[in-house]
């Protein structure tokens, strides 16, 4: 089912989030609003789609513990930081944990819609490359495991004769197995196989949070 791309904003002062729940209106961006960082957690699952949009000074949980508590969630939607006058060292702060961008009060329309705008095409190309990647991963599930070493293996230049030697096989018995590992993955050569390979693994961007946390 495909998910549905949200601005989730994320403000105590409700006078922001009137407003801002115009502006996303009038530019026909569906949005939510939460008066509490805790209230956008309660709703938070591996399905929620667009992008964050949150005051970086809070009561209860600020910005850039809602920030790590999202992360921790895995979740990794673009998250926005507004910031207040002086806030700009929390900014960089939640730059460093995983913020997308940010953006300093007051602010103008023009400028916080593009920001907006950049990040729900960031979800919407990270959406479309986890799609291609859970196609990948349920094609190679089909290889048994002998088949995915010797792909590996393939992917890393090796021969047929260099693979046979490593795995103390005959170089028929891999072109058997390199044959087969086409067949199933209905690919037409090598290269399209390993390209496979690549994209079932985990994305760079998400795999770069995966590493900072």
């Amino acid at each position: 089912m495909p998910r549905s791309p949200v601005v989730h904003i994320i403000d105590d002062d409700r006078d922001v989030l009137k407003s801002l729940g115009f502006l996303m209106a009038a530019h026909d961006l569906p949005y939510r609003t939460y008066d509490a960082a805790r209230s956008f957690l309660d709703i938070l699952t591996l399905e929620t789609a667009g992008c964050i949009l949150s005051d970086v000074r809070m009561p209860g949980m600020d910005g850039l513990e809602l920030l790590s508590r999202v992360r921790a969630h895995g979740v990794f939607l673009p998250f926005i930081v507004m910031t207040g006058h002086g806030d700009i060292p929390l900014a960089v702060r939640a730059m460093k944990q995983g913020a997308t961008d940010f953006i300093e009060k007051p602010f103008g329309e023009k400028a916080l819609l593009n920001i907006v705008m950049g990040a729900l095409e960031v979800d919407r190309q990270n959406e479309q490359r986890e799609i291609k990647a859970r196609d990948a991963r349920e094609r190679l599930s089909l290889l048994t495991t002998r088949e995915t070493q010797i792909l590996e293996l393939v992917a890393t230049g090796l021969s047929s004769k260099v693979i046979a030697y490593q795995l103390d096989l005959s170089a028929r018995t891999v072109d058997v197995h390199r044959a087969n590992i086409l067949s199933k993955l209905n690919v037409d050569n090598a290269i399209s196989a390993v390209a496979l390979l690549v994209e079932g693994r985990p994305t760079a961007s998400l795999q770069a949070h995966a590493d900072e946390t």
